[in-house]
């Protein structure tokens, strides 16, 4: 399957390029059939692609359009939580791909265990985005966040969409006023199978497309993601409130371009949130949004913990939302933050404010 990763370039004082990486997940890892100890890589050019496979055989090398290189394995963090292997390719490569600051974005295929890289340029312009929220733990206000990254979204003109993994549609009961939750028949199976379904429309800009079962077949699986990729012609935003247990989350998180993770500062939600960076990748990971956060001694050694394994990282990491009663009393009523005038909810407004207009790639004092 095709996925987009980022070429990661780094400059030396005077704007010279001075290297350039690719950070390389568990996933793809496996299906090259790379570890720490069959590290070495081949990277070679055939036209306009470069090719990346392990260095498993005794190949003639050609030094013109071939390369061998060794996988970096860094350990971040404090306490060396996690790993990300990095690959290191030639400078004369991105330079002939024409690979620059501002578009960095290739396309990667993965066939019999070579992967193939492709310089996309401009294909994303008019094409929507496609973010996953995604945790491996509950009660940590996922959905919830879900809905109000989404309807912040909305309300700045985007046309978004909310899409889910789990059947019982919780988007629903934080979006809509006891008794008024709307019924469907067909949602995002009777989508994917037969190219027509109901889709519920929360707010202006904002539908959501709910979900009819937990039961996925074979067919429906393999459809999934021609149906996404084509829902990003249609929506500015897709919004995937994804459920690690349920088979949609390997598609969502295969067709989003970015991540995002609700955080509660624990030692298993820390575990966890390591166990999603290594195995999707770091440099696929936008934001981790602490939530629920109370200025206690625990909650602040391990908020303390994430803020060194990030501060090395791209990845946003804005100040915590805090557990305020007047957030469940807004929830409970249907509405979300960005439909409060409450001096409290501010805070909140800011910090996804924040993260809103990093995904647009605006500034929010524009």
């Amino acid at each position: 399957m095709k996925r987009k990763i980022k070429i990661n370039l780094l400059f030396k004082k005077d704007g010279r390029l001075n290297q350039a990486r690719i950070t390389l997940n568990k996933e793809i890892l496996q299906q090259l059939e790379l570890n720490e100890f069959n590290n070495d890589v081949i990277i070679k050019t055939i036209g306009d692609e470069i090719l990346i496979y392990s260095d498993n055989n005794s190949e003639d090398i050609d030094e013109k359009t071939t390369y061998k290189r060794k996988l970096i394995y860094d350990k971040g963090g404090k306490n060396k939580e996690y790993i990300a292997c990095k690959l290191s390719i030639p400078l004369q490569l991105v330079k002939k791909m024409e690979i620059t600051k501002e578009s960095n974005e290739v396309e990667i295929e993965i066939l019999n265990k070579k992967m193939t890289i492709r310089q996309i340029g401009g294909e994303k312009m008019g094409k929507g985005q496609m973010i996953t929220v995604k945790v491996n733990k509950g009660g940590i206000g996922k959905t919830t966040l879900s809905a109000w990254i989404a309807h912040g979204l909305a309300d700045l003109g985007y046309k978004t969409c909310i899409l889910t993994s789990d059947a019982q549609n919780n988007v629903l009961d934080i979006t809509f006023k006891e008794g008024k939750k709307p019924l469907f028949d067909r949602g995002l199976k009777s989508w994917v199978l037969n190219n027509k379904g109901e889709k519920i429309r929360i707010r202006k800009n904002l539908d959501f497309i709910p979900l009819e079962s937990n039961v996925f077949g074979s067919h429906f699986l393999k459809q999934l993601p021609i149906f996404l990729e084509n829902l990003k012609n249609e929506y500015d935003f897709i919004i995937n409130d994804s459920i690690p247990a349920m088979k949609l989350d390997k598609e969502f998180v295969q067709v989003s371009e970015k991540i995002i993770i609700p955080a509660f500062c624990d030692r298993s939600t820390v575990e966890g949130i390591i166990n999603v960076i290594e195995e999707e990748g770091i440099e696929k990971i936008f934001a981790i949004i602490v939530n629920k956060y109370e200025n206690v001694e625990t909650q602040n050694k391990y908020y303390q913990q994430l803020k060194n394994i990030l501060k090395d990282t791209d990845i946003l990491f804005p100040e915590p939302i805090k557990n305020k009663s007047i957030i469940a009393k807004t929830m409970d009523s249907g509405r979300t933050i960005w439909e409060s005038n409450s001096k409290q909810v501010e805070e909140v407004q800011d910090i996804l404010t924040l993260i809103i207009y990093e995904l647009i790639g605006g500034n929010k004092n524009e």
